[in-house]
């Protein structure tokens, strides 16, 4: 086994403990959402009817969107981790905006691990662009869905996953909404471990040195 296959492998592990960690996180995120909701209704709002709390009482839809969106960022991160270990990044245009950005780091994995394209189901990439659509929505829509460009991938998402993802209108930022984007996140970083350490193989590679030019 040569030094760069171990340092994957390695890393592998802490990529699958962290995410199994904040799965622990999300019920503290419950916790707390839950004592909230219940000093809204006791100081004289119990009578809001349930689908319309949420306007009351935003916390659920700041935490579980800020839960969602750091986990796509650390998917991101280890994705270009992973290629920047692997093979050497493309060449990217400064200054790209947006939805372009959001699309970078899948480009880049299917470049430096062209398995990828092949190896991951075709089912989990779907919903590693679901994903990413619910993130973007939150981040560059403020949540609204009804005119978003990617509404019906969320939609779609929603139902093949069995999740309420409409509310009023707006995305519907719900635990079992962060559930299931965790879900993926493990199973689609933790295939791209693999995927590097099988293309890795026996070859030698050389981990660079920090004072390596």
């Amino acid at each position: 086994m040569n030094g760069l296959t171990s340092l994957l492998e390695e890393s592998c592990i802490g990529a699958e403990l962290y995410l199994e960690e904040l799965g622990g996180f999300l019920t503290t995120i419950d916790q707390f959402i839950h004592a909230q909701r219940v000093r809204v209704q006791t100081s004289g709002t119990s009578a809001i009817a349930s689908d319309e709390l949420r306007l009351h009482v935003p916390l659920p839809d700041i935490l579980y969107s800020s839960f969602i969106i750091s986990v796509l960022s650390f998917v991101e991160r280890e994705v270009l981790s992973i290629c920047s270990l692997v093979q050497q990044p493309v060449n990217q245009k400064s200054g790209v905006q947006s939805h372009a950005q959001q699309l970078h780091w899948r480009k880049q994995l299917r470049h430096s691990l062209p398995a990828a394209h092949t190896d991951i189901d075709s089912r989990l990439w779907d919903d590693v662009n679901s994903a990413v659509a619910v993130r973007n929505c939150v981040v560059h829509h403020r949540g609204l869905l009804r005119d978003f460009s990617r509404c019906q991938l969320i939609q779609d998402f929603g139902a093949r996953r069995a999740l309420s993802v409409e509310l009023l209108g707006y995305l519907n930022p719900t635990r079992k909404l962060a559930d299931a984007i965790l879900e993926i996140a493990k199973s689609f970083t933790l295939g791209t471990y693999r995927i590097a350490v099988a293309q890795v193989g026996t070859e030698d590679h050389r981990i660079p040195r920090v004072d390596d030019d």
